[in-house]
C-alpha cells in the first residue's frame, strides 16, 4: 500500500505498520517501565491513557516516584510474554503537569473515570517497535483531524444507545448492557463499556463530518 506524503511523494506502508496503527487505536492501557541511567533503579506502573487529539502524545496520570526516572518505555497494551508482534512498545519522553490542561484532563475522566491521584504526564512518543518494525512516534499517534467536530459525532453516535450495544456485539462480539461512545476519530469509535474502552473501527478512514457520519450509520446498521 502506498501513501502520499504532504509533499507529494510517496512511501510504502506495510501490514505491519498497520498492524501497529491498529494496536494503537485499539487500546487504551499499558505498561510503563522506567529506568534511572544508571541502571540500577527500574520501576513499573500500570497507565491507562488517552491519545491527544492533536497528535504525537499519550497523555495519562502516573506516580511522582516514576518521574524522577529516565529511559521510559510504555508497553501497550502490556509487557508480552513471547515475541509474536502483537504488542507496541513505544519510547517516551515524559513532562508534566502545565502540559496537561484541564480539557485533556477531562478527556481522561470521560474515558477512565477518576482513578488513583499522580501527576498528570504528556507522553511524547518518540519512536515505537512493533516486533521487528520500528515506527516514527508522529507516525504511530497522528493527529485527529476530526477533533472539532468530534463532540457531534459521540452525540450522533450515543442517539440510540441500544443500536450502539447492537454494534458492540456485531462488530467486536462484546455482549455490553451499556455503552457510551467516548471518542471518534478518522479510523472509528471509542466506546466506554463496564470493562473499559472498547474499540469499533471504521471499514475505511473518513476525513470530513458528511463521511464521518455515514460511517457511523454503516457501522450502527450492517450486520456482521
Amino acid at each position: 500500500m502506498f501513501l502520499s506524503t504532504a509533499r507529494g511523494e510517496y512511501s510504502i506502508v506495510t501490514d505491519q505498520e498497520n498492524k501497529a496503527k491498529t494496536c494503537m487505536r485499539t487500546y487504551r492501557q499499558g505498561r510503563l517501565i522506567a529506568r534511572h541511567s544508571d541502571g540500577i533503579d527500574t520501576r513499573a506502573e500500570d497507565v491507562r491513557f488517552i491519545l491527544d487529539p492533536a497528535g504525537g502524545a499519550i497523555i495519562f496520570p502516573l506516580s511522582s516516584a516514576m518521574m524522577s526516572l529516565e529511559e521510559c518505555v510504555v508497553y501497550v497494551p502490556d509487557e508480552s510474554p513471547d515475541d509474536n508482534g502483537d504488542w507496541l512498545e513505544l519510547q517516551v519522553e515524559l513532562s508534566a503537569d502545565d502540559e496537561v490542561d484541564e480539557e485533556l484532563r477531562d478527556r481522561h475522566y470521560a474515558y477512565h473515570d477518576r482513578g488513583r491521584p499522580g501527576v498528570w504526564v504528556r507522553a511524547r512518543v518518540a519512536a515505537c517497535r512493533f516486533g521487528s518494525t520500528i515506527i516514527d512516534g508522529a507516525e504511530i499517534a497522528p493527529p485527529n483531524t476530526l477533533a472539532r467536530i468530534e463532540p457531534a459525532l459521540c452525540r450522533a453516535c450515543n442517539a440510540d444507545r441500544a443500536k450502539l450495544a447492537a454494534a458492540c456485539f456485531a462488530h467486536r462480539r462484546v455482549h455490553v448492557s451499556e455503552a457510551t461512545t467516548v471518542g471518534v476519530d478518522n479510523f472509528g469509535v471509542d466506546v466506554r463499556i463496564a470493562l473499559g474502552v472498547l474499540r469499533v473501527e471504521f471499514d475505511a478512514r473518513v476525513d470530513d463530518e458528511a463521511s464521518a457520519r455515514q460511517a457511523i450509520a454503516r457501522l450502527m446498521e450492517t450486520p456482521v
